[in-house]
């Protein structure tokens, strides 16, 4: 019979520096919350859900770029 073969690479680095070290970063910003007095809850409460918010807007812009599967990628674990 005839067999058809194709070699397809992924460019990794692209999601990893454009998605994953952005969300990293982000996620370390919200654990610096921590380093805002304990007394100051508005400011801790205001640093956390701005970087909750930017995450959510990253995840929205990736929406169409990432291929709709039935399974968790890397990105979403």
């Amino acid at each position: 019979g005839l067999v058809i073969s194709m070699r397809v690479d992924r460019r990794l680095g692209f999601w990893t520096w454009n998605v994953a070290v952005p969300l990293y970063l982000l996620t370390v910003c919200a654990i610096g919350s921590w380093a805002v007095p304990a007394d100051d809850i508005g400011d801790r409460a205001a640093i956390t859900l701005t970087v909750m918010l930017t995450i959510v807007a990253v995840k929205f812009m990736l929406g169409d770029r990432i291929p709709a599967i039935n399974y968790l990628t890397v990105l979403d674990k």
